[in-house]
């Protein structure tokens, strides 16, 4: 992963006690579909998240960005390129809420 500025970190959210098709994000008002939040509380118990990869020290990497609990159950590593950057990109109900200071947690 040397020479890559990011990675995507898919993890299972091991802490998610419930399932959930519907959900309330917190940053809106309105219940959403579970798939189009990042809730942990999905059916399948899977996250992901894109961190800057700061260094890599033998089998560790030095990150910054992450958004999971310690000792969350890391599953794979992938690395970020730009074929993962599809423009123009629409963001559905978060339109409006990043631009109030909010964005998903």
């Amino acid at each position: 992963l040397e020479g890559f500025s990011h990675v995507m970190l898919i993890v299972h959210m091991h802490k998610a006690e419930e399932e959930k098709l519907r959900v309330l994000p917190p940053i809106d008002d309105q219940v959403r579909g579970v798939f189009a939040t990042r809730s942990p509380l999905r059916p399948n118990h899977l996250g992901v998240s894109v961190v800057e990869l700061l260094k890599v020290e033998g089998r560790n990497l030095v990150v910054k960005g992450i958004d999971f609990l310690d000792g969350t159950p890391l599953i794979d590593i992938k690395p970020f390129t730009s074929y993962d950057l599809q423009t123009p990109i629409r963001i559905g109900w978060l339109e409006g809420k990043t631009r109030q200071g909010k964005g998903p947690r």
